[in-house]
């Protein structure tokens, strides 16, 4: 995306991310002689998306590309907490042959065992990823600024006159 003034600019996505509840995960700045460059990755809430999208076309000068994708992770999420719900039931029954069944130490030292087994075993942390990515959105956003003042001249004058065959350059 061309902006005019990509300071002014990123001030702007800036406030506006933290409008709709989003972050900015990564953001990088370069300074390229006659250009400026600037990337972000932002995580933008669910519902503010549309929104955000619509907001931040009004920063261009113009959009030299824009690309949106989907990733659908209910499969994921159902095998998840399928499994999670399985490991669940096992550690319990565990628990319940612990508490109520285990008579000798090597019962209760084998129903602890795999009880913790299943305890380490399960992905709370992995359904709490999936939930995350359902609930934000991702937005990759390169943003430049080419300053037209600062581009240097070449080298060679257009059309100088070379050698004796009398040949000019074009660029």
């Amino acid at each position: 995306m061309e902006v005019e003034d990509l300071t002014l600019s990123l001030q702007q996505i800036e406030h506006l991310i933290s409008t709709q509840d989003g972050y900015i995960g990564q953001q990088n700045r370069e300074h390229l002689g006659w250009q400026e460059e600037a990337s972000l990755s932002i995580r933008i809430p669910a519902k503010q998306f549309d929104h955000f999208l619509d907001t931040l076309k009004r920063f261009a000068r113009f959009m030299d590309y824009q690309r949106i994708s989907t990733l659908d992770v209910t499969e994921e999420y159902v095998d998840i907490t399928a499994r999670l719900h399985t490991k669940k039931a096992v550690r319990d029954r565990y628990e319940d042959i612990l508490a109520n069944k285990a008579k000798t130490v090597e019962e209760v030292l084998l129903a602890e065992d795999t009880s913790v087994r299943y305890k380490k075993k399960s992905k709370p942390r992995k359904v709490a990823c999936v939930i995350s990515t359902i609930a934000l959105r991702s937005v990759r956003l390169n943003l430049s600024c080419t300053n037209l003042s600062k581009m240097r001249k070449p080298a060679l004058p257009v059309g100088k006159i070379l050698g004796r065959n009398q040949r000019q350059l074009f660029f």
